[in-house]
Formats: structure tokens, C-alpha cells, sequence
């Protein structure tokens, strides 16, 4: 998978499940901006902030890595 499908796959993750950007970022200990680029496919996700990012939203770490079934 592409670096920035992952970001795009957590963004519509985020968007159906109606989760504020504001608090996934403080929960994933990131910027709001940082977050923002990451979705949007405009900034690299680092492997700690995708792990950061599945435990706030408390999915397991293949979540958006593996095929959707």
C-alpha cells in the first residue's frame, strides 16, 4: 500500500465515525496540522504517529493496512 493511502484510508475512518480532528490529534499527541497534511495525503506518516493514531482511535494496528474484506 502507498504511504499516502494509509492517510487517506484513517481520514474517511475519521469522517464516517464523525471524530473531531482537534481530539484525535491531542489524543495521537500531534499537531492539528500535522494530522491534517497526514490525511490529506500532503505529509508522510511516520510508523510511531500511525500507531499513536490507531491506539486513540482504538483499532488494531492492520486496520487500514490490510484489504478491505
Amino acid at each position: 500500500m502507498k504511504q499516502m493511502e494509509l492517510g487517506k484510508k484513517i481520514g474517511e475512518y475519521v469522517m464516517k465515525n464523525q471524530i473531531p480532528q482537534k481530539l484525535l490529534a491531542i489524543k495521537s499527541d500531534m499537531t492539528e496540522n500535522q494530522l491534517s497534511l497526514s490525511l490529506n495525503s500532503k505529509r508522510k506518516l511516520l510508523a510511531d504517529e500511525y500507531i499513536r493514531i490507531c491506539d486513540a482511535l482504538c483499532v488494531p494496528y492492520d486496520k487500514f493496512i490490510k484489504p478491505a474484506s
